[in-house]
């Protein structure tokens, strides 16, 4: 049996143009946005944890690197440098690979939005 667990985004700062993002991110508060967090609400076995975020606007992966942090239960991604997330634009992100505590694996999600 798969499991399904819940988390919630969070907006990893700061923007370029300084300041928190709020949620969601709005245009005034820099041109673009670093990366994401996901904090799950229950402990993960983060150890073959992907978060995959593609540019559906441009068509291309965006390439990145996750961290997690077991103290906080956040799982993020951080763009690579020079690939930061642009407003005006839609992306398309794949969560996958956690398993619970006791092994069961994580059913993969996917969701799409856009920075306005």
């Amino acid at each position: 049996m798969d499991w399904n667990p819940s988390w919630i985004v969070s907006w990893a700062g700061p923007w370029s143009g300084g300041g928190v993002p709020a949620t969601p991110p709005s245009p005034t508060e820099g041109p673009v946005l670093p990366g994401f967090g996901f904090v799950f609400t229950s402990a993960i076995i983060a150890t073959e944890l992907t978060i995959a975020v593609a540019d559906l606007t441009a068509g291309a992966a965006i390439p990145g690197s996750v961290s997690y942090d077991s103290g906080t239960l956040t799982a993020t991604w951080t763009a690579a440098p020079g690939s930061p997330l642009f407003p005006g634009e839609q992306y398309y992100i794949t969560v996958s690979g956690a398993t619970a505590p006791d092994g069961t694996p994580m059913v993969p999600d996917s969701f799409s939005f856009s920075l306005n």
